[in-house]
């Protein structure tokens, strides 16, 4: 790990920063409990926690949202609800994100190859399609598994 400029090692402390943040220092405890920074403050590790800034990222998060609502609009002219796709699609659920899925994968295809003038959709609208069928695959795995019911999901306390 690089030592960051203006850090102040504690002279406790043997691990050299992290170098994790811009603004922050902070040194790993010689235990590894727990990280102490420059300022004084200390929190736990976060060595076996979630990193989902690092993760995600928030424009691709942004731009997928953007899509999603604007696939709200059905043909009848009502908006579905933002989590409707949550309800699943039944007994086909796995045939139907599949089937879109690949429909989406060929036009990402497609533009990659560079006949952008034979697909259906545009780049991005074809990469957030195919997160969506994924995420809309891997939510009914999940909740298959874990036979999690529906109406147990919004606000709920459930741990994968």
């Amino acid at each position: 790990m690089n030592r960051k400029k203006n850090c102040r090692k504690p002279a406790s402390v043997t691990v050299a920063c992290s170098g994790k943040c811009e603004n922050t220092c902070f040194y790993y405890a010689p235990n590894y409990s727990q990280r102490l920074f420059d300022t004084g403050a200390t929190r736990d590790t976060d060595i076996d926690k979630l990193d989902f800034r690092g993760f995600f990222s928030p424009i691709v998060l942004q731009r997928f949202a953007q899509y999603m609502h604007e696939h709200r609009l059905q043909s009848d002219g009502t908006m579905r609800a933002s989590d409707n796709w949550k309800k699943t699609y039944g007994k086909t659920h796995y045939d139907v994100c599949l089937s879109s899925l690949l429909r989406h994968v060929i036009d990402l295809w497609l533009i990659h190859e560079g006949f952008s003038r034979r697909a259906k959709e545009t780049l991005e609208d074809a990469l957030c399609a195919i997160l969506f069928n994924t995420m809309a695959y891997l939510f009914k795995v999940l909740t298959d598994q874990y036979d999690i019911k529906k109406e147990d999901l919004p606000g709920k306390d459930i741990i994968l």
